[in-house]
């Protein structure tokens, strides 16, 4: 056979897969046949090798499996799997170094560096404006004084205008007194009235009249008595306060004097001017309880004179 022969078409036949082989068997043949020549005999190398040598790389063209799967996709699958458990791995690696680092963060840091306390500085306390006092007084007093109260007690105040009382005045003579808390500020309406008189609370006190207010002394020959002015608010209800006033009259008023003022009679309306007034007359001489509504202004005294004396200061 003539490997060398090419076909019409120009394109070269493969080479035969044939090889020949002379062997003692093949040349007995030979002699036998009266061949001019030994001729080898032609064997086929072994299937196994040829496929072993000529195996592709390329995708398999074997027919596909009985659930779908072609000899390819078997053979990729080692792949596949080789893929995933590297992800898997990944995953996993990534999960423990992020644990690894809260744990730090969280646990082994603060035990090696534990944070340094901080000492806030205690912030200072709003220091209220002292209140100013201002005389609702518009014409001239004959004097005037200031006391500090230690505390905001009847006694207290009982003991401190005692003091003042020493120093004698004319008769008919009135002295303002300017009260001041230990801190130097004007002490307020409410707290100042209800020290006297409890059944009233301060916070109701406050809510009719104006926080500041006139204290006074008017000396007689027969002593020395006590009042105060005080301003009801604008927009308030006067009558309404005037109601609540009453809850004066049952209530122990002894408190207001600077000696013993004796027995008290029953509560009476009189007249100062065109003001009504409610009054209580006691045993000891010059010593009664008057209280009365100037307008807009509570005026309240121990002594009838000296009631008359601070409506006329304040303009009536």
């Amino acid at each position: 056979m003539d490997q060398n022969n090419q076909n019409p078409g120009g394109v070269g036949a493969p080479p035969s897969s044939e090889v020949g082989i002379r062997t003692m068997g093949s040349d007995t043949n030979s002699v036998q046949r009266g061949d001019a020549a030994p001729m080898p005999e032609s064997v086929l190398p072994p299937q196994s090798e040829k496929e072993a040598f000529f195996k592709p790389e390329t995708q398999s063209t074997m027919p596909s499996s009985n659930n779908g799967s072609t000899g390819a996709e078997v053979g990729s699958q080692p792949e596949g799997n080789k893929g995933g458990k590297k992800w898997l791995f990944w995953v996993v690696f990534g999960v423990v170094i992020i644990g690894v680092g809260l744990l730090g963060y969280f646990v082994v840091g603060p035990l090696l560096f534990p944070e340094t306390a901080v000492v806030e500085s205690p912030k200072p306390t709003p220091t209220e404006q002292a209140m100013v006092h201002n005389t609702y007084l518009l014409g001239q007093s004959d004097a005037s004084s200031e006391v500090r109260l230690s505390n905001i007690l009847s006694a207290t105040i009982s003991t401190n205008l005692q003091a003042i009382s020493v120093t004698k005045l004319p008769s008919g003579s009135l002295q303002e007194i300017v009260v001041k808390d230990s801190a130097g500020s004007q002490v307020p309406w409410s707290s100042y009235l209800s020290a006297y008189l409890p059944a009233l609370a301060a916070d109701q006190i406050k809510n009719w009249f104006e926080n500041d207010f006139t204290a006074f002394l008017y000396y007689t020959d027969d002593g020395v008595w006590p009042g105060y002015i005080a301003k009801v608010k604008n927009g308030v209800n006067i009558d309404e306060v005037k109601s609540n006033m009453n809850a004066m009259e049952s209530a122990d008023l002894s408190g207001f004097y600077l000696a013993n003022p004796g027995n008290g009679q029953d509560f009476k309306s009189g007249q100062l001017n065109s003001f009504q007034t409610r009054y209580k007359v006691f045993s000891e001489k010059g010593a009664s309880f008057n209280y009365a509504f100037v307008n807009n202004y509570l005026v309240i005294s121990t002594s009838f004179d000296g009631l008359k004396k601070a409506v006329t200061l304040l303009g009536y």
